[in-house]
């Protein structure tokens, strides 16, 4: 059976909307969006049988209505900034409190910091995060990489190895890079490679 939900007499908000609606999610993913209260549950179901028939899976799929009474339905947050402090700082937070906090707040996406410990340096330790956060099935994570490789402060090659594809971010957080030398440099791959820079923007010497 696919599961088909219908959440209805909602108020929907997006960039184009503020307005009274219903939601229909067919496995997952929103498949139809109604303008307009339903007077009852047997007319919000009406609906979303409408479309169920018209994709032809009426007969199986097992529909789940749910009245929202005004409660506000919109797009997730994403949150470009965020310390999980993993690995090797789980005292602090960990991927289960961290994700768990992100959807109690609305945030579908979180983008997280590299300075862990071990620093967050290369691929395969940031796909490697991605995929733990990923089995939770809460928030996506989008693991950034450091600008320079353990904060060190000179050595970019690890930038070479990069793909904007999976790593689409880089920064080197709280820290910053020192040398506007070595900054550029990293800039200039990550142009290449259509990668975003993000970064405090301090002098350390002012700070």
């Amino acid at each position: 059976m696919i599961k088909c939900i219908l959440i209805y007499n909602a108020r929907l908000v997006d960039e184009s909307m503020d307005t009274a609606g219903s939601v229909l999610i067919v496995d997952g993913k929103i498949r139809f969006v109604f303008q307009g209260y339903c007077t009852s549950g047997k007319t919000a179901e009406e609906l979303a049988k409408t479309i169920l028939k018209e994709d032809g899976i009426e007969e199986n799929c097992s529909l789940e209505l749910f009245n929202a009474n005004n409660l506000t339905v919109m797009p997730a947050f994403i949150d470009m900034h965020v310390h999980f402090r993993y690995p090797g700082q789980t005292q602090k937070e960990d991927l289960n409190s961290g994700l768990h906090a992100a959807i109690a707040g609305g945030f579908g996406t979180v983008v997280t910091m590299p300075n862990t410990n071990p620093v967050v340096s290369s691929v395969d330790m940031a796909l490697q995060i991605d995929k733990e956060a990923s089995a939770f099935g809460l928030a996506r994570v989008i693991q950034t990489v450091s600008i320079t490789k353990d904060f060190e402060g000179t050595d970019i090659s690890h930038l070479d190895e990069l793909d904007e594809k999976f790593i689409p971010v880089i920064t080197e957080d709280g820290h910053d890079v020192a040398s506007a030398a070595v900054m550029l440099d990293g800039m200039t791959v990550a142009s290449k490679k259509g990668i975003v820079v993000s970064c405090h923007c301090e002098d350390n010497e002012l700070a």
